[in-house]
């Protein structure tokens, strides 16, 4: 199959899956008020490979079928192909301002990472790196839409684990392995083909919690208990929660018989962590990129917004370029990692993933701050812009024209941007984003000190070292 078109997308996703919302089971994802937005956005980015003018931007051809197929499946040899990749990652991240972080390629590329490590997987059972060539394959030609999750439902860390339902292998079978157990903030879960479990990267995991596997999201005893809706019942001025909100779920497994071809990995803790790490490298790229896109979108609502209100005073001025130098950061990070790639064991090119780590590490850290600092441009319009509705009543606009327009012709204007900073900065879908930021692929403490334990600091030391014997040897 080639890529799909949105409609073909859309009539998957009418399979009977088994999704809740609101305490009520969901008929038709693609039809029901809260999901049907994202639905038709998603369906709009497989419409686009199907877009002339965006040339090969987004797609390649199969190796196997010689079909298109998503760019998102490729598995960079060279730095043209890597920065390829990125491009794509750029373009579809800049439609959604940064805010969707499981569009298509975003999986795509955890299941490159899968299949970059089929060695390892082949050292412990031959059948596991088959299983993920098989399952690669099927993805690509497939053009498949892919959810994962492999957090644990936060609990009282008093209480042993094991007296809880983690997801588990509780039986073992000629045919496959029997799960049980649920699974957190399966970010697209409901507009997904597939599930795809990776174990959790905590300590204290058990051999029977380490599993990796897919099934499709409509397979028997699979349920989806999606999260409060944020999405808004129209996109105008709200073109972010209308049409963005990408849902995150619970995923319970209810005795679930994953096929013996499904099977990634099972049970050994000590290969778990490292084999992880590696696959999830693939995947830090990818939500730096996306991060480095948000940022340009909220430097840019920072820059309109002094334009529109006049402000050239020095803290203003100052603000940008906290705002600029954030976006520039994350940028600096994106091309140092890409110019100092290395090869993966499997044969592939990444970019640095010290140098992708430290750029993921400083965007979360100052990305509260961005907001803070958006608000403050922003000001109190930002709590007080009228929104179409308003105007588009008779009464109302009379008095938005005579009270809050008056001479400005860029008023308007300025409360269409007012209304996207409180999207990103101030309301429920805004807190959301910052939550996903905050938690994506880790929390940022482990990142930070996994970082700390990994980082080759002996040049810097052997530095050190040398400066000090300096005044031991009397000079240079």
């Amino acid at each position: 199959m080639a890529v799909r078109t949105g409609e073909e997308f859309l009539a998957g996703l009418r399979d009977g899956r088994r999704v809740w919302l609101g305490g009520e089971r969901v008929a038709d994802v693609t039809a029901h008020p809260e999901l049907a937005g994202f639905a038709r956005t998603l369906a709009g980015v497989y419409d686009l490979q199907h877009d002339p003018s965006l040339g090969d931007l987004l797609v390649m051809e199969s190796p196997t079928s010689g079909e298109p197929v998503s760019r998102g499946y490729c598995l960079p040899t060279s730095m043209d192909e890597l920065l390829r990749r990125r491009e794509m990652i750029e373009h579809l991240s800049r439609l959604t301002g940064g805010t969707v972080g499981r569009l298509p390629e975003y999986m795509a590329t955890i299941v490159a990472g899968l299949y970059d490590v089929r060695a390892v997987l082949a050292a412990e059972n031959p059948e596991y790196a088959e299983n993920v060539e098989a399952y690669l394959e099927h993805c690509r030609e497939g053009d498949l839409s892919l959810t994962h999750s492999f957090a644990d439902i936060p609990r009282d860390a008093r209480i042993p684990r094991d007296r809880f339902n983690n997801l588990r292998v509780v039986e073992h079978r000629d045919g496959g392995v029997v799960v049980d157990g649920v699974k957190a903030v399966a970010s697209l879960a409901p507009f997904a083909d597939e599930y795809v479990a990776l174990a959790p990267n905590r300590p204290g995991l058990s051999s029977d919690e380490i599993v990796y596997f897919a099934v499709p999201v409509d397979t028997d005893g699979l349920r989806l208990y999606c999260r409060r809706s944020l999405a808004q019942p129209t996109a105008a001025g709200r073109p972010l929660s209308a049409g963005f909100d990408e849902q995150d779920c619970w995923v319970v497994f209810d005795r679930v018989l994953v096929p013996r071809a499904r099977v990634f990995y099972l049970q050994r803790t000590e290969v778990h962590m490292g084999l992880l790490q590696q696959v999830l490298v693939w995947a830090f790229y990818h939500i730096l990129i996306r991060m480095a896109c948000k940022a340009e979108a909220l430097a840019g609502i920072g820059a309109l917004a002094a334009e529109y209100l006049g402000r050239e005073d020095q803290a203003t001025q100052l603000q940008l370029c906290e705002l600029y130098g954030y976006t520039e950061t994350l940028r600096a990070f994106l091309a140092a990692a890409e110019q100092n790639a290395v090869t993966t064991d499997g044969g592939h090119l990444i970019p640095n993933p010290t140098q992708i780590t430290l750029g993921r590490i400083h965007a979360v850290d100052h990305h509260p701050r961005i907001l803070q600092a958006v608000r403050e441009l922003s000001g109190s319009g930002i709590l007080m812009a009228p929104l179409p509705e308003d105007l588009a009543n008779p009464e109302i606009a009379a008095a938005v024209e005579a009270n809050l327009v008056g001479p400005d012709p860029r008023t308007l204007d300025r409360y269409r941007v007012l209304n996207l900073a409180w999207e990103y900065a101030c309301d429920s879908f805004g807190a959301r984003q910052l939550l996903f930021e905050m938690h994506n692929a880790g929390a940022q403490l482990r990142t930070k000190q996994r970082l700390a334990q990994e980082y080759d600091a002996e040049p810097l030391k052997r530095l050190a070292r040398d400066l000090a014997d300096r005044g031991r040897r009397g000079g240079t």
